[in-house]
């Protein structure tokens, strides 16, 4: 785990057991996020993208009215640098979380995310129904210089009350953000620039926060 994250460790853990959520201002480094935008920007310049679905199974669809970014999904095969060195990151992450919390997380999904101007995700839960692998959801930001009239903050939802608005989060680069998969409803806000970023889930078989 680097630097930037062991720093704010133990006030992430002490905020995600809670209130179901936690944010890292600067937990990656901004070289780090400029490779990893780098290699996202070549996966989409060679159509590797994909416009992004809501549901699993039968009942996944597209549907542009409730998300409107595309994704390219990650992993072990990946021969970019950035992109291993990221999945080793959530496995030090995924170690930490088990040893503060008892969880069994033995899994990390994860793709490229990338919302052009004018995109949205409305507001929604990570943990699909009938399957409770994914425990905790990971965002990392990619975008250097981010600006309020930029728009696209994440927003977290109050884990007691679900209509309550609890943190604007600007996507930022190095700003890690993680949250209960099952209880933390968030949403993207329609963004006014392209918005990058890692989203990303840890899983496991057993168990929950």
């Amino acid at each position: 785990m680097n630097d930037g994250m062991v720093k704010q460790l133990s006030q992430m853990l002490d905020s995600l057991s809670e209130h179901g959520w936690a944010v890292m201002p600067n937990a990656i480094s901004k070289e780090s996020c400029r490779a990893l935008s780098l290699d996202l920007n070549r996966h989409q310049d060679a159509g590797d993208f994909r416009d992004a679905s809501v549901g699993r199974g039968d009942s996944k669809s597209q549907e542009s009215s409730i998300r409107s970014d595309s994704i390219h999904w990650l992993g072990a095969s990946d021969p970019e640098v950035s992109i291993q060195d990221w999945l080793l990151e959530m496995k030090d992450l995924s170690e930490s979380l088990n040893q503060n919390f008892f969880l069994s997380l033995n899994e990390y999904e994860c793709h490229f995310a990338c919302y052009e101007p004018g995109a949205f995700y409305l507001k929604h839960l990570d943990r699909f129904q009938n399957n409770s692998e994914r425990i905790i959801s990971v965002v990392l930001f990619l975008n250097d210089g981010w600006l309020k009239v930029d728009a696209g903050e994440l927003l977290i939802y109050d884990r007691e009350d679900s209509s309550l608005i609890t943190a604007e989060i600007s996507p930022e680069a190095g700003s890690l953000v993680l949250f209960q998969s099952d209880k933390i409803f968030h949403e993207v806000r329609k963004t006014n620039r392209r918005r990058l970023s890692v989203a990303g889930w840890l899983r496991s078989n057993t168990g929950a926060l």
